[in-house]
C-alpha cells in the first residue's frame, strides 16, 4: 500500500505543475511533428551508373532510368561510382564494362559490377536493378540466338527481337486466394 500512496502523491505533484504537463505531453508531440516535417517525406534512392556511350549500354541505362522509384545519376568511370557509394551520395552503383557492346555478339558472359553498402537496403536495390539487368539480358540472349541461327548481324537481330517484343501481348498474372484466411475480416 505504501507504494501506491507514494505513486499517487508523485502523480498529483506532477499534474499540479503546468510546466510538467507541457514537457510530458505537448513538447514530445511538437518535437515529433518538427522532426517529421524536416526529415520526413518521400525517399527516392539514388543509383550511380557508368556506361559506355553505345547503343546496347544506353538501352540498359534507359531501362534503369525508366524504373519508378529510382533516381539515376551518370558518372564518368568506375572509381567515381565507387566513391559516390562510399561517401553516401548515392545508395548503390552499377558499372557496365567499356566493351559492353562488343562482348554482346560473343558467347562469353558479360559481368557488370554492382556496388552497395552491406545493408539490407543495398540488397533490396541489388534485387531491383538485378531484375532490370536480367530482363535486358533475356532480350540480348534472344538477339544472340537469332544472330547465330540466321547468320544475321547482331544489330539486325536485336532490332528483330525488339519488333517481335512490341508485337506480342504481355503476359499478365492474376492471383486467386484459396482456402481460409489466417486472419478473418472483422466487420
Amino acid at each position: 500500500m505504501k507504494i501506491l500512496t507514494i505513486a499517487g502523491t508523485a502523480l498529483r505533484r506532477t499534474v499540479r505543475d503546468r510546466t510538467n504537463l507541457f514537457f510530458l505531453f505537448i513538447f514530445p508531440i511538437m518535437l515529433v511533428l518538427v522532426l517529421g516535417a524536416a526529415f520526413g517525406g518521400d525517399f527516392i534512392p539514388k543509383v550511380a551508373v557508368t556506361a559506355p556511350d553505345t547503343d546496347a549500354a544506353q538501352a540498359l541505362l534507359a531501362r534503369i532510368e525508366g524504373k519508378d522509384g529510382l533516381e539515376v545519376r551518370v558518372y564518368p568511370d568506375e572509381q567515381a561510382v565507387v566513391d559516390a557509394v562510399e561517401r553516401g551520395i548515392v545508395q548503390a552503383g552499377l558499372v557496365l564494362p567499356g566493351d559492353f557492346d562488343e562482348r554482346l555478339s560473343g558467347s562469353e558472359p558479360i559481368d557488370v559490377m554492382f556496388v552497395a553498402p552491406p545493408d539490407s537496403f543495398g540488397q533490396d536495390l541489388q534485387v531491383a536493378i538485378g531484375d532490370i539487368v536480367t530482363q535486358e539480358s533475356a532480350r540480348l540472349k534472344a538477339a544472340r540466338y537469332v544472330a547465330a541461327t540466321t547468320a544475321a548481324e547482331f544489330s539486325a537481330s536485336l532490332a528483330a527481337v525488339d519488333d517481335a517484343d512490341r508485337s506480342l501481348e504481355p503476359i499478365t498474372v492474376e492471383s486467386t486466394v484459396v482456402g481460409e484466411s489466417a486472419f478473418p475480416e472483422i466487420g
